[in-house]
């Protein structure tokens, strides 16, 4: 996933006051950061068991100014292993490891 607040593209040097939880009982990874003092972002990252190699993002943003938001969901997958098996789902039709 990407953002970006009022055309600027989030990344790692944006983030201020991040603080992270991680719940194994849950499977799931909260993280917390603010932008300037534009917005407060906090996601959680929860592993599906079901599906290997994926997770379901849980996103939650509070604007603390008028801001223009973008938001994008950016499917990967890792690539496959050459010595390891592979399956193919069949939904996607991608290849894992």
């Amino acid at each position: 996933m990407y953002l970006e607040v009022d055309g600027h593209r989030l990344d790692a040097r944006d983030a201020r006051n991040f603080r992270q939880q991680l719940d194994m009982q849950r499977a799931a990874l909260s993280t917390t950061f603010n932008y300037a003092d534009k917005a407060t972002i906090s996601y959680t990252t929860y592993a599906l068991r079901h599906l290997p190699y994926t997770v379901l993002l849980d996103v939650a943003i509070t604007a603390r100014k008028d801001v223009a938001l973008t938001a994008a969901s950016v499917m990967e997958a890792p690539m496959p292993c050459a010595r390891c098996r592979t399956t193919t789902t069949k939904s996607t039709g991608l290849t894992l490891p």
